[in-house]
Formats: structure tokens, sequence, C-alpha cells
């Protein structure tokens, strides 16, 4: 073997003994004690530096190559402390922390401290400083990066830098401490947008020991919601992972604004938008008649009462719906039961005028009302606002002494006393009542039985067709009101 093959073969053989780690491991280049004198990173890849006496800055920059998750991480080291601060190119703060230095380091094995911030795709720059006692400690520092479209994207501080986000989807994000310990936590919002009328709902993650609160806004920042999420140890004991709250609005755009505790810190969080659309449910605000949702009769309507953020202690707010009545008629008005939770309802004229009340316990209420608009009034019992109620306003238009169902084709009139019959299933009529003179049923067709003629007057019911009523086809008057309002 020459002298050339032997060298070449030794340089292999050192290289495999070095550790891998020497090869991962990248280090500052001084000086880099401004922003203009930057260290370049890699991502995902660890940086040694260490503070010296001429200067307690150094300065790093790295590359997002998309829009992502961001991780910045410092080990720790008992009786050292640095301070990391992420920027942009003008120095603007996106994060600020400090590395763990106490007996907890060893104690609870806490090898790193962290912080989680979605950033868009850009340059961006670290601040790594410290204190006297920690010059001339070596740091290691390392910037992570996972590609995603679902984390928000700092600076989202107000609503015209929201991160938009998209429907039927996770987002994750964390309210960021300040580069200054006094300073309140920092707000974070999101914009989204529906595209019909319909039901939203909002579900955030709980967790133990961090408070959220979401407040759902329109364009002009009026909230419309508010949603803080659960942080106690019924998180865990009742597996209350998430809490939820449904929301009725028109087509359009809105906003999301979350803030947080000082407990909930560089604490990720994490929340969904759910989208359906549907022309039954409530369009926020409706708490005044002025605003009132215009409803159908004969409809199910589902709604949910907010409540005040600014006031946990305040009156839950107030939903009004708007109907007509078409012709004088029975109108039933009635809230779903629901176990645990309370709703009342008022009925109003047009006029606001009380009517008569209503209520989820006492079930179906019918009142005849003429002609004319009418409003309702809901609201919640304690512990039921952000709770769905189901409303219903069911009408049936008069017509002479009758009740006008959807399938009548009719009336009948008794002009003398006239005998009704029950069909048997074998085909036997038995006389079961006398129709008195003036007496009008309804009628939903007619059927011959043993060569006669008989009016159906419902169920197993008959009148024999006779010159004793007076029978009456539905007047194409009613026909229409039947096609708009049942």
């Amino acid at each position: 073997m020459n002298f050339s093959k032997r060298a070449l073969w030794l340089v292999t053989f050192l290289f495999f003994l070095l550790p891998t780690s020497c090869f991962a491991l990248g280090y500052e280049q001084e000086p880099n004690d401004t922003i203009e004198t930057a260290t370049y990173i890699d991502l995902n890849t660890p940086f040694q530096g260490e503070k010296t006496y001429s200067s307690k800055m150094d300065y790093y920059k790295f590359t997002l190559p998309a829009d992502g998750k961001v991780n910045v991480s410092i080990k720790n080291k008992v009786g050292s402390t640095w301070f990391v601060t992420v920027m942009d190119g003008k120095q603007k703060t996106y994060q600020y922390f400090a590395s763990n230095s106490g007996v907890e380091v060893v104690d609870n094995n806490i090898d790193k401290t962290s912080v989680d911030l979605g950033l868009p795709a850009g340059t961006y720059y670290l601040l790594v400083n410290c204190d006297d006692q920690t010059l001339k400690v070596p740091y290691e520092i390392e910037v992570d990066f996972k590609k995603t479209d679902y984390y928000e994207k700092e600076f989202n501080d107000s609503m015209e830098n929201a991160t938009p986000i998209l429907i039927n989807k996770k987002y994750n994000g964390l309210i960021e401490s300040e580069d200054c310990w006094s300073c309140a936590p920092s707000q974070d919002y999101f914009k989204f947008k529906i595209p019909a009328d319909g039901n939203v709902t909002l579900t955030v993650k709980n967790k133990v020991g961090a408070n959220w609160y979401f407040s759902v806004q329109d364009v002009k920042g009026k909230q419309i919601q508010y949603l803080p999420t659960l942080s106690g140890v019924e998180v865990e004991d009742n597996k209350l992972t998430y809490k939820k709250v449904n929301i009725g609005l028109p087509k359009g755009t809105y906003y999301i604004l979350i803030t947080g505790s000082d407990s909930s810190v560089d604490i990720p969080y994490q929340f969904e938008v759910d989208f359906k659309k549907s022309s039954y449910y409530e369009k926020e605000f409706n708490d005044s008649m002025e605003t009132a949702n215009k409803i159908k009769t004969n409809r199910t309507y589902n709604g949910t009462i907010e409540y005040h953020s600014s006031c946990w202690s305040c009156s839950s707010a107030l939903d009004y719906y708007k109907f007509s009545v078409p012709q004088t008629g029975h109108v039933d008005l009635s809230l779903a039961k629901k176990k645990g939770h309370h709703w009342s309802g008022t009925l109003l004229n047009g006029k606001g005028e009380y009517i008569y009340h209503f209520d989820s316990n006492t079930g179906k209420k019918t009142i005849r009302l003429p002609k004319g608009t009418y409003y309702i009034q809901i609201v919640s019992g304690e512990g039921s606002a952000t709770v769905p109620y189901k409303l219903i306003a069911s009408y049936k238009v008069l017509w002479g002494k009758v009740l006008v169902e959807k399938s009548q084709v009719g009336k009948i009139t008794a002009k003398s006393n006239v005998e009704q019959y029950q069909l048997s299933k074998s085909g036997k009529l038995t006389k079961k009542r006398t129709l008195s003179k003036g007496t009008e049923v309804n009628v939903y067709g007619t059927k011959r039985i043993k060569g006669t003629t008989y009016y159906k007057v419902g169920g197993s019911y008959y009148v024999k067709k006779s010159s004793r009523v007076n029978y009456k086809k539905i007047p194409s008057s009613i026909s229409k009101i039947i096609k708009t309002y049942y």
C-alpha cells in the first residue's frame, strides 16, 4: 500500500470515529453583536454560542421557506440565565422568553426552555443576551420548523393583521409574552368567511391551569359571542376536553379575538370554526325588535343566547324574532324542553306590548291572533346561555269555524243534524256521534263505501254525502296561505 492510499485510509477511519454531533452542531461567528452581522443558522440544527465581556448580545438570522410553525429553544443550565428575543428585520419583537436556571432544571429534568410561534415565509432574527453571571458560559439554541397552513401567523395582534383561516379546520397558536415582564399578555386575531347564512360552531380545547377567552366579532369589532375555556380539575375529572358554542350568522366575514390569563402565556391553544348552511338558525345581531330575525311559521328555529364578556354577573342577552299572521288563526308557541336548562319566551304585538308568556318547562301554548305582525322575545335561564334552544311558532288559519289543515281539500257544514260514522278495518260503519246544525268539519277527500259516497273528515271517520250537508272547496286565498305559511 503506497503512502497516498495509507493516508486516505487513515483519514476515512478517523472520520467514522468522530461523533455525529460534531457535524450536526453549528457555532456562532463573531462578531455577531448587531443585526447586520447576525450569524446565519440552519433550521433544525443546534447552534452554540458564548457571551463575552465585550458584548452581551448575539444575533442570529434564519429563513423560513414557507408558512409554518417555529419552535425556538435554548438549553437550560443551573445558575445561568439567557434571554431570547425573536424579531423581524425591523427588530419588532415576535416572542421573548428566558431560560430556566433554578434547581427545577435538575429536579424535573427540564433540559430546554422553548416557545412555539406561527410565522409566514421570510427572514427572521434571534437576539440572545444574558446577565453578568452567565458571561463566558456556553449556550445552545435551536430553531425547528414545520410547514403548516393551520397555525397562527404573527403579527396577528390586530383586526387589520388577522390570520385568515378556513372553516372546518383545527388551528393552533399561543399568546406570547412581551419583551417587558410588566406588560400584559398580547392578543391574537383570526379572520374567517362563511359563504351563506347558517350555523357556526366554535370549538375550543380546554387545559388545566390555562385560561383563554374567545370573542367572535363582526367587521366593526362588535362582539357577537364570548366563550372562555375551562381550566379547573373538572377538565380531567369529567373529561371535558373541549368546549363549544353555536352562533347563527348571516353570510359574511367575521373575526375571532383570543386573549388569555397570565397562566396561559406561551402555552399553545387550539380551536376550530365549523359551519353548516341553514335558513333556520338565528342570525346575530337580533337583540332588539328593530333587529329581530324574520321567521316563517311552522318551522323549527335554533338559537343561542350569548353572554357578555365584560360582566359574568350580568343578565344574559335577548333574542328577538318577528313573524306575520296573514289572516286570523291559531298560533302555538313552544320552546323545546332540555334537561338542566330553561328558556322563557314572551309574545309581543307590533308595538312591543305584552300578549302572553311561555317557556320550555310548560310546553306548547296556543292563542288566537288576528292578522298582523308579532314579535317573540327569548331569554335564557341561569346556566343556559350559550346552550342551543329550539323555537317553533306554528300557525293554522281560521276558515269560518275550522282551523285549516295542510292536507284538507274543503269543509262541510251541517244544514241539519247529521250522523258521523267510524269505519272499521273490516269495512263496517258504526255511528259515533251526531253533528248538530251549523257544525263545520274539515274534509280530506271522499270514499265510496258500499256504493255510497262519504266525506273523509279525519282518521277513520266519515260523513255521508247528502242534501243535509253543504260542501265547500278550499278557496284560492286560503290555498295561498297554506302554500306560504304552512
